[in-house]
């Protein structure tokens, strides 16, 4: 008998909490497979009300194996943009190559506040990768 190889992966990390002016980043997990990225969701330990100019971002970037700036997905705070305690909330991805994920490959959640920004209560990321031949 044959046993299927899973097509899915997922990823995750506890991020910290943040004060509203500070920035703070989680390294997700290293990829040991070549992969693509299908989706990204935090689950926040609070909710998060967004603002129009005081507000954060929340980005998954791909680090490759060293300091890479490939933005995966990402998410602005803004008004009428909030997060809802331990309720999951998709992050947009982004498009192309910007998602592929190789051997090795670093993945690490940012969350930056903007201007004066707004807290973040800290979370769960998960990031659902499928694997590439």
């Amino acid at each position: 008998m044959t046993v299927p190889w899973p097509r899915d992966l997922t990823m995750t990390a506890n991020a910290g909490a943040s004060l509203a002016t500070g920035s703070l980043q989680t390294i997700v997990g290293r990829s040991q497979y070549t992969a693509t990225v299908q989706a990204v969701a935090y689950i926040p330990a609070g909710s998060v009300s967004g603002a129009s100019g005081n507000n954060r971002t929340l980005t998954l970037y791909n680090r490759g194996t060293g300091a890479g700036t490939v933005a995966v997905a990402a998410l602005t705070l803004v008004s009428g943009t909030n997060l809802t305690d331990n309720t999951a909330r998709v992050i947009t991805l982004a498009t192309g190559s910007s998602l592929t994920v190789a051997v090795g490959d670093v993945l690490e959640w940012d969350s930056t506040a903007n201007s004066s920004g707004v807290a973040d209560p800290g979370g769960h990321v998960v990031v659902t990768l499928a694997l590439r031949s």
